[in-house]
């Protein structure tokens, strides 16, 4: 097959919410692996960016870029026509809009992504789209369906996590008539079987990084102090607050070390508040969000990664945490909590250490073991570049991809890839 044979055959439309949000720059990196895969990929935008903090890594994408553009008059022509054309199809996403209510901040935002995927689905309908698919069980996979209705195709999506954000009955409707979903995580597999999923149509990719953008330290750095590093947004769920705490159970037994937090977020202020309540000062270090290369070069210094995720109050999980991943694949040993997907790959005392959620003692002794076993970070390091080499490689997956979406000649690819996530299921089973 030739290469315009090819990228005539595999030519989706890919949902984001906003382009180019830093906290999907894992979603941007697949689009972008997926186009070096022969496919054709266009963007769509459902919403400008506003306040939304972007990355500067991804302007080679932005020609790929279609933002709707609701209440121009180009909208109305969107409206006209498939009112006219897919009047039935029109009646049927709009009762799915009406099982929100009485609900008027989701009736509002449904009906918003209604409009915006009336509005891509016109200015799509000629581009040769096969598929349509999005990223998280939240707008992006509504607006998949929606699109996919207007315009006779099939979606589907990935979703992360756990948390709703739309009424399960809504949701629901979404998973019953996906082509199939890509779920990250076996948790996530588990929550979506709870919404009626075929779970024939569900397949377990992980997020996944470029190995050759995160390759393997071939030392560890001798900093001085030993650095602790912890990389996310700063949400509750991300339970810094809990890391802030060991940090004070740490230089109280007098232990030598630095601890960079790096991230925004709405905890911010709270945990300054926190940090200067605990009295470090000196030990810990809030950088704010940074560079895709800055981050790289805190993973090249870095002793040890601490993800120290808590179930928030509203019930919210972290999934699984990219910067599992990039650790991992980096060599960085990992202590984790045994919140969501991260037990799934976090194998205690194998690859890393697992510790119970909201634990500041348990979390302190862990890492105070690490830092002072050299042996053990390296084995550590060793056994997570291997899990991160047979579940975390996005070519492969990409490849996976590719073959669920467009049935193509790789079907050893997916199987290779299935084959590993399989042997998680495996050990997750048996760990309960």
């Amino acid at each position: 097959m030739s290469a315009a044979d090819a990228e005539s055959r595999m030519n989706y439309l890919h949902i984001v919410s906003v382009f180019p949000a830093l906290t999907e720059a894992f979603v941007l990196r697949e689009i972008r692996t997926m186009r070096g895969l022969g496919c054709r990929v266009t963007i769509g935008q459902l919403r400008s960016a506003g306040k939304t903090p972007v990355s500067a890594e991804f302007e080679d994408l932005r020609p790929s870029v279609v933002d709707a553009k609701v209440f121009t008059p180009g909208m109305l022509a969107a409206i006209f026509f498939f009112a006219l054309r897919k009047s039935g199809t029109v009646w049927t996403c709009l009762k799915l809009v009406a099982k929100s209510f009485p609900d008027p901040i989701n009736t509002a935002k449904l009906a918003y992504v209604l409009l915006a995927s009336m509005d891509l689905a016109y200015r799509s309908r000629a581009a040769g789209i096969q598929q349509v698919h999005g990223h998280h069980l939240h707008s992006e996979a509504v607006s998949a369906m929606f699109i996919a209705k207007l315009l006779g195709l099939p979606y589907s999506f990935k979703c992360y996590t756990v948390k709703t954000y739309y009424p399960r009955g809504i949701l629901a409707e979404v998973v019953r008539k996906a082509k199939f979903i890509v779920a990250d995580t076996i948790q996530v597999r588990n929550f979506l079987e709870s919404l009626q999923a075929d779970s024939g149509r569900i397949f377990v990719l992980r997020n996944a990084v470029n190995l050759r953008e995160f390759p393997m330290r071939l030392r560890e750095a001798a900093t001085a102090p030993p650095t602790i590093l912890a990389v996310g947004r700063l949400d509750f769920k991300k339970g810094f607050h809990v890391l802030l705490s060991a940090c004070a159970i740490l230089r109280d037994e007098g232990v030598h070390f630095r601890c960079l937090i790096v991230g925004s977020g709405d905890e911010w202020n709270s945990l300054l508040a926190r940090k200067k309540s605990l009295r470090l000062e000196e030990q810990v270090e809030m950088t704010g969000s940074l560079r895709f290369s800055e981050v790289q070069n805190w993973y090249e210094q870095a002793t040890l990664m601490a993800v120290p995720s808590v179930v928030a109050p509203d019930g919210s999980t972290d999934g699984l945490p990219t910067v599992v991943i990039e650790a991992f694949a980096r060599g960085v040993p990992v202590v984790g909590s045994s919140t969501a997907g991260i037990p799934e790959v976090i194998h205690n005392g194998v690859n890393g250490f697992v510790v119970a959620p909201g634990s500041s003692r348990e979390l302190a002794n862990r890492v105070k073991e690490l830092l002072s076993d050299s042996d053990l970070r390296h084995k550590f390091a060793t056994a997570a570049r291997r899990t991160a080499e047979r579940e975390f490689d996005l070519d492969r997956n990409a490849h996976a991809l590719v073959t669920l979406m467009f049935g193509n000649q790789r079907q050893d690819k997916l199987a290779d890839t299935l084959v590993a996530c399989e042997s998680v299921v495996e050990h997750t089973t048996s760990a309960r």
